[in-house]
């Protein structure tokens, strides 16, 4: 049973305090099935328990081709729901229930409207000036997502080991 997000409710997860349940070391972002793709993905809990993860993927041939998701476990569903996507500039994205082309680097967030019309949970966009790299759309994800003991380098790039 699929069961509605609010904006309230989607808005309480983000702002809720998340941090890793163990101490991280470091992390890689490993090749997917698709060569040109790395990815890596940081589990989360909330003061409540509840669970997230945050997941990082960037294409290895176009810097701006990038994705962070902070999705959900709904626990009453039983299903990870994705809250909210920073995306690079990969393209033309369409709110296609406003009938509206997005033109660079943006976020999504799940939304009532797109759930209730059976669309994308998180089919609707904005565009964004917070971020124009892959390692300062992460920095912005982890503040605007309340994000904590993820600590990192100088440069982002030089703490994934991209070799593997």
């Amino acid at each position: 049973m699929v069961v509605i997000l609010t904006n309230d409710e989607r808005d309480k997860l983000i702002k809720e305090y998340k941090f890793p349940p163990q101490k991280l070391q470091t992390y890689t972002l490993k090749k997917k099935n698709q060569v040109k793709y790395r990815e890596s993905d940081i589990d989360l809990i909330d003061n409540q328990n509840r669970k997230y993860k945050m997941i990082m993927r960037k294409n290895t041939e176009d810097i701006n081709d990038f994705t962070v998701i902070l999705r959900f476990f709904h626990q009453q569903e039983g299903t990870w729901r994705t809250l909210t996507r920073y995306n690079g500039y990969h393209g033309i994205h369409t709110n296609v229930l406003e009938d509206k082309e997005i033109d660079g680097f943006h976020i999504h967030k799940i939304t009532e409207k797109y759930q209730e019309a059976n669309q994308k949970d998180e089919g609707f966009a904005e565009i964004t000036k917070s971020y124009n790299t892959f390692d300062d759309a992460i920095k912005a994800f982890i503040k605007d997502n309340n994000i904590g003991q993820i600590w990192f380098n100088q440069s982002l790039s030089l703490n994934m080991d991209e070799t593997k």
